[in-house]
């Protein structure tokens, strides 16, 4: 479903590029569900999109998920995490 033909004829799949990411097939597949659910298009530029925030936010791709999943959130930004606030401080999620 989330597979897209690009020019060169080649189908790109974001379930499948999050995968070989690492990120678990669970935290994929929840994300890919609030995307789906906002109409957001699951295409690689998306992708490289939140990639590039997850680098400035100096977090794990999955665990930046895991947020999105949680806040209902289709993309990212790293600056939208100075308005959270860390449940405990041993929490792994926020360490850098």
């Amino acid at each position: 479903i989330w597979q897209r033909q690009t020019l060169t004829g080649c189908i790109y799949s974001m379930r499948k590029d999050l995968i070989s990411r690492g990120v678990s097939e669970q935290i994929t597949k929840d994300w890919l569900e609030v995307r789906k659910t906002k109409k957001l298009a699951g295409t690689l530029t998306a992708l490289e999109a939140v990639c590039k925030e997850v680098d400035a936010a100096g977090l794990q791709l999955e665990a930046v998920l895991k947020i999105c999943c949680e806040h209902g959130w289709g993309g990212f930004r790293a600056a939208w995490l100075q308005n959270l606030q860390p449940q405990k401080s041993s929490d792994p999620v926020w360490e850098r």
